[in-house]
């Protein structure tokens, strides 16, 4: 019996063991994403910045065009200073939601000043660049709720060869209540066996391609992480060779969610 006894503590020590280093490997790859997640978020607005510093180089450039290089440029750059604080509490909403600043904010104004940095580069390759919808305020939190933009348009732009991006909102049909956004393109599109996969972290449809055009699979996952902790989801729409649509519903006012997304 005293063996038996012996045996058993000895079973239940080695079993605790195990436990105490899967969670030590656990947390070893959670740190590995969290890393990989920040050399993402910084790869889109250094890109911008190095794409506005040579602009800013071409002989002859009007002085408007020049103020509104700079502008973005700045923009970018508090962009990224915005990120780095960001990005320190995508770790934590892995283990708890509560990192949000929510209040009222007005989302033209919002969606605007994240559509300045890609406006130019999208011009520049003969897409047209649409932003619509009524100027009415929405309760979310807004430094979060501009990574979402910032990641769904950097995604569209990245796809999308000739054609257009629109960033659109109206008043939900069904629910006054809600305010329905979508970011739309005319890209390659999404093939079916991989829309239920895109949000998860460092997925990638075509490896290669998404490599050439920088990408780390990570942008869709920052986007979905960040609307779960509003409790509220994203909805994909796709069709190879003819675009894309991600869409979802933000609320007008507090105690509103929503958290069913679905992928065609």
């Amino acid at each position: 019996d005293e063996f038996g006894m012996l045996a058993d503590s000895l079973n239940r020590m080695a079993a605790r063991l195990q436990q105490d280093n899967e969670q030590l490997v656990k947390a070893a790859e959670k740190q590995k994403q969290f890393y990989a997640d920040i050399a993402h978020e910084i790869r889109n607005p250094l890109h911008t910045i190095s794409g506005t510093l040579e602009m800013l180089q071409l002989e002859g450039l009007p002085e408007e065009k020049r103020g509104k290089f700079l502008d973005s440029a700045r923009n970018q750059a508090e962009r990224l200073n915005r990120l780095f604080k960001d990005l320190m509490t995508l770790q934590r909403s892995d283990m708890q939601r509560a990192f949000l600043h929510k209040k009222h904010v007005r989302l033209r104004p919002l969606v605007e000043n994240v559509g300045a940095a890609f406006r130019e580069m999208a011009e520049a390759r003969g897409l047209d660049f649409r932003i619509s919808g009524p100027d009415v305020r929405i309760y979310a939190d807004p430094g979060k709720l501009e990574q979402v933009f910032d990641n769904l348009i950097s995604n569209a732009l990245k796809y999308t060869p000739k054609g257009h991006i629109e960033i659109a909102w109206r008043k939900d049909h069904e629910d006054p209540h809600w305010l329905h956004c979508s970011v739309s393109d005319t890209g390659i599109g999404i093939p079916p066996q991989h829309i239920s996969k895109l949000f998860d972290r460092f997925y990638r449809t075509d490896k290669a391609r998404s490599r050439d055009k920088g990408g780390a699979g990570l942008g869709l996952s920052v986007v979905k992480s960040i609307l779960d902790a509003h409790g509220l989801s994203i909805n994909v729409y796709s069709q190879e060779g003819q675009g894309s649509t991600f869409s979802f519903r933000l609320p007008l006012k507090p105690g509103k969610n929503q958290t069913i997304s679905r992928f065609v």
